[in-house]
């Protein structure tokens, strides 16, 4: 179901299902603490974006993978746009019901809005970031 992979790109925490959304601190600290036969999503890799290639970094620790009969897989969220209706009702859903939390980190001012790209480029936000102006 569409839902629960969503659902698991909204996770933070990385057990038995994991996400790097933004740090490769969080991947390589996740697979440190993977569960055995664990499936990690990736859904992007922000903290890359704006780096050359032969700049940008991997995690240092897959065979975490190996030990822990892990996989890992990427998540392209356009592959499920059919299921996109059905998927924001059942996300409108849980987060009525508070079993879904967003978290915002808000810099104030127009004059801060490079600050917060350069925040989010190297996953220092915590949820979604943004700016009020």
């Amino acid at each position: 179901c569409v839902c629960v992979c969503v659902c698991v790109c909204v996770c933070v925490l990385i057990m038995s299902r994991s996400t790097d959304t933004a740090s490769l601190q969080v991947l390589e600290t996740g697979l440190f603490n993977i569960k055995k036969g664990a499936r990690i999503v990736l859904c992007g890799a922000i903290s890359q974006y704006d780096k050359k290639a032969t700049e940008m970094k991997g995690p240092r620790n897959l065979g975490e993978l190996i030990v822990k009969g892990a996989s890992m897989q990427g998540f392209i969220v356009m592959d499920f746009a059919p299921f996109f209706r059905e998927a924001a009702v059942e996300l409108a859903k849980l987060y009525a019901e508070g079993r879904i939390v967003v978290k915002h980190d808000i810099v104030e001012g127009f004059e801060n809005l490079p600050n917060a790209l350069c925040r989010l480029l190297a996953g220092k936000n915590v949820g979604k970031q943004l700016c009020r102006l």
